[in-house]
């Protein structure tokens, strides 16, 4: 009998430490260590794996959450999939892959929806793990794109966003990190319900509670106007790939002065010399998928980029 060269096992609370261990050393996606994933754990029935090599060593992990007969990787988090070791042979990456299937299919389940971490938030900086997947069969079911603001390249401002620029300028809008997710959560929430009739993804006790466990990667930065909170952005640092916009708002007086407009212009400055891109995040709308348009062109106005993320799906019970 062969001896498989890797093994599949489920995730234990027992194995945290080692989990985390090794997202820490492989990936500066910080949503995969335990803290994060399991913020909402009442929420999605945990069915991640490790994956263990002859000497009993990590050599890769899936973040995944089961939905009846589904297994999705991962419906609470921006991005799943396969964080692997490297260097990896491509011919272990996918023995890596079939064996994550296998196990799944073993346990009776019928479908596997994945959202890889694109390239850009990769330490390898490739889409490997797209090309894991086509190989081993997934279909691609969903693409969406990220404005992304390189920040190598110089600044480059639509008319209209330096006029808001020069206006919040003009009446004294200024900026600084705070920790007022109260008063910010209050001008999210209205906007999102008034606008689209949804709630922010986090409710504020949880994203106060994630930043409390991550402070180095979670940041609030708000525009004041005569001490008053008129808008802020909720970031998520990868350090050192990508500053990243995960909440935007502001209220009616930061929109009539400009306060994102001056806001996204001083972090872009504040991130230029120290990280790759500034994401202004997906441009779909919740939970049809539609273009905001609007949206689109206000992130355009900083020179921002579409860099498209793609989703899978394998069907198990088409597998042989």
């Amino acid at each position: 009998m062969k001896i498989k060269k890797f093994e599949v096992i489920s995730y234990q609370h027992s194995m945290r430490e080692q989990w985390n261990k090794f997202v820490r050393a492989f990936s500066v996606f910080f949503q995969w260590q335990r803290d994060y994933l399991e913020y909402h754990a009442n929420r999605f029935q945990d069915a991640s794996l490790l994956v263990l090599d002859k000497k009993q060593e990590i050599r890769a992990i899936f973040p995944a959450n089961q939905n009846v007969n589904a297994i999705h990787s991962h419906e609470g988090l921006s991005f799943g999939g396969i964080l692997f070791s490297i260097p990896i042979h491509i011919s272990d990456l996918i023995s890596i892959g079939k064996e994550i299937l296998n196990y799944y299919k073993e346990k009776k389940v019928q479908k596997i929806y994945i959202k890889p971490l694109p390239w850009w938030l990769t330490i390898h900086q490739s889409n490997l793990e797209e090309l894991l997947w086509q190989q081993l069969g997934a279909i691609l079911y969903k693409s969406e794109f990220n404005l992304m603001v390189p920040l190598q390249e110089p600044a480059s401002y639509q008319y209209r966003r330096k006029r808001m620029m020069q206006k919040a300028q003009k009446v004294g809008v200024s900026v600084s990190e705070s920790n007022d997710y109260r008063e910010f959560w209050q001008i999210l929430t209205t906007n999102l319900q008034r606008k689209y009739q949804i709630a922010p993804v986090h409710s504020l006790q949880e994203i106060e509670k994630l930043q409390s466990f991550f402070p180095e990667n979670i940041k609030l930065y708000v525009s004041y106007l005569s001490n008053q909170l008129i808008g802020g952005i909720v970031l998520y640092d990868y350090s050192p790939l990508i500053a990243h916009a995960q909440y935007i708002a502001s209220n009616e007086t930061g929109r009539k002065y400009g306060a994102l407009d001056f806001l996204v212009h001083e972090l872009i400055e504040k991130y230029r010399s120290h990280r790759k891109f500034f994401s202004l995040g997906v441009n779909t709308l919740r939970p049809s998928d539609a273009l905001n348009w609007g949206l689109v062109e206000w992130k355009e106005g900083f020179s921002a980029k579409p860099y498209v993320q793609h989703q899978f799906k394998i069907n198990l019970s088409e597998m042989t």
